[in-house]
């Protein structure tokens, strides 16, 4: 899976970067409240609109199978 963040910082995009496997998502704010949720199966890319979030740290939790990956992004 890999991020792709726009110039304008207005969205994320996840982009399946292996054969199609469902997978979910969870983006946390820097305290900790879980802000967004989804599950990606059939498609390749999911778009994460982030015009609503203040500036700051955030986290997107991915979970894949047994797998969880952690990713940290800044909205500036």
């Amino acid at each position: 899976i890999r991020v792709i963040s726009n110039i304008s910082d207005t969205h994320w995009i996840l982009d399946k970067t292996i054969n199609p496997v469902a997978f979910q998502f969870k983006l946390f704010n820097l305290d900790g409240r879980q802000l967004d949720m989804k599950v990606l199966s059939d498609e390749n890319q999911i778009r994460i609109d982030c015009t609503e979030l203040n500036s700051g740290l955030y986290f997107l939790q991915i979970f894949k199978f047994d797998e969880t990956q952690v990713l940290k992004f800044i909205k500036p």
